[in-house]
């Protein structure tokens, strides 16, 4: 049980850490003022999350192993418990960077720097 639970809290950092990992860098660079670079930054995540069908601002959830008994079943759900949020992982990663990607252009389509 305190295998798996460490397992789990593991599983979970990684998650986060993931999410919070891909980032995009808007510069103004044709004079945006506050209000039009807020105005724009709404819109874009908006369209972004339309495209993409991603919200970054959504954790996302790994489900967890159910308990089993014995050590060799244990063993079992352990590894696929990691294998699953391994997978989860990946498919988060590549879900954020399509968004970054749509949300980048949008803001370069309106004038920013994007990096």
């Amino acid at each position: 049980m305190k295998r798996l639970m460490t397992v789990s809290t593991v599983l979970g950092l990684l998650v986060l850490a993931a999410a919070a990992g891909a980032e995009v860098f808007v510069y103004p660079k044709q004079g945006q003022g506050q209000d039009q670079f807020q105005k724009d930054q709404f819109e874009c995540h908006n369209w972004a999350q339309g495209q993409t069908g991603v919200n970054p601002s959504q954790p996302v959830q790994v489900a967890s192993a159910a308990p089993q008994q014995g050590r060799m079943r244990q063993n079992q759900a352990n590894r696929s418990a990691a294998e699953s949020a391994q997978q989860a992982q990946a498919q988060q990663e590549a879900n954020l960077g399509r968004y970054d990607q749509a949300y980048g252009a949008c803001m370069g389509g309106r004038g920013y720097q994007v990096k």
